[in-house]
């Protein structure tokens, strides 16, 4: 299966979950807090959410069990200026926020 595939696959797992819209705008997500707010994308309530959706996967706790990655994007010129944030995933742990991963592969 083509990178793009699986893509297309986590995106309409996601939306069939409750709690968990999104919709894709070019390369932007919507996204809504637990009232149904709509989070502004790259905003510190975004990276909140985001954090706590990657901490209450199942399916990235399994995937941290066997694998590992930490990385970090820094995006320049957002809503709200140059925002960094991270993804780590490894010792059977997932974990998404603001600032640069602990420790990067």
């Amino acid at each position: 299966m083509s990178e793009r595939s699986e893509r297309t696959d986590i995106t309409s797992e996601r939306s069939e979950r409750p709690n968990n819209s999104h919709e894709r705008t070019g390369e932007r997500s919507e996204r809504t807090d637990r009232n149904g707010e709509t989070v502004r994308y790259l905003s510190l309530q975004w990276i909140t959410e985001l954090s706590r959706e990657v901490a209450e996967s199942e399916q990235l706790a399994t995937l941290a069990a066997d694998h590992s990655i930490g990385l970090t994007q820094v995006v320049t010129d957002g809503p709200e200026g140059t925002i960094t944030y991270h993804l780590e995933v490894r010792d059977g742990d997932a974990r998404f926020g603001a600032g640069p991963a602990a420790r990067e592969d």
